[in-house]
């Protein structure tokens, strides 16, 4: 069996006649307490990102981005991630994160190190400016470097187009409505935010 570039060998010692779910949670029960031995399969360098709104993004608002990074090889990275101010609809603030760099068109985080399987975030605020239209659409863009040498460089880059005004409370968004050929061979995921608005009951007394 082979796990993000590393493989875990497990080898049943005594066989079973008739074997049946009995026996199975039987031997689960002898060998749970057992560590069973990541094995390196070759260098893998393997970064990823996620960018997600955590909050609704409306005119004269503070709002929030929370941009997920991970290790997903088997090799330790120094990373950098850069995470970019191209729509003029919204302003930077502030981050979880001290950035390394502010500049005009982008916000950067340096020396970014991360071990194998490592997960790490950092929440962004932005400002969305007043006057801005109800349906706008914000668009947001980040990586997260090397991309050179990784092994799926298609997720090393992280997108999200936002509808600013009102919204459905129950609703499942996707970052991405269309998989290219080329994303598909680099194993890409899907990245889904489900929202859902919990109604109260209240009950009244005479």
């Amino acid at each position: 069996m082979v796990i993000y570039g590393y493989r875990i060998n497990v080898i049943i010692m005594r066989p079973v006649q008739n074997f049946t779910l009995q026996h199975l949670l039987e031997y689960l029960k002898q060998i749970h307490l057992n560590d069973f031995a990541f094995q390196p399969i070759g260098l893998v360098n393997d970064l990823q990102i996620v960018v997600t709104p955590i909050s609704p993004f409306r005119a004269n608002s503070n709002c929030n981005y929370k941009l997920d990074y991970s290790n997903k090889g088997n090799t330790n990275l120094n990373a950098s991630i850069i995470f970019y101010l191209d729509d003029t609809n919204y302003t930077y603030l502030t981050a979880s994160v001290a950035p390394s760099l502010i500049n005009s068109d982008s916000i950067v985080w340096n020396n970014i190190t991360l071990t194998p399987w490592q997960q790490e975030n950092i929440v962004v605020t932005v400002y969305v400016k007043n006057g801005v239209a109800i349906g706008t659409q914000i668009f947001s863009l980040c990586t997260i470097n090397p991309i050179v040498g990784d092994s799926v460089p298609g997720d090393n880059y992280g997108s999200k187009v936002i509808t600013t005004g009102s919204f459905d409370p129950n609703n499942i968004l996707v970052d991405e409505d269309t998989l290219i050929t080329n994303q598909l061979a680099d194993g890409a995921s899907l990245n889904y935010i489900i929202n859902f608005k919990i109604p109260v009951m209240t009950q009244h007394f005479m």
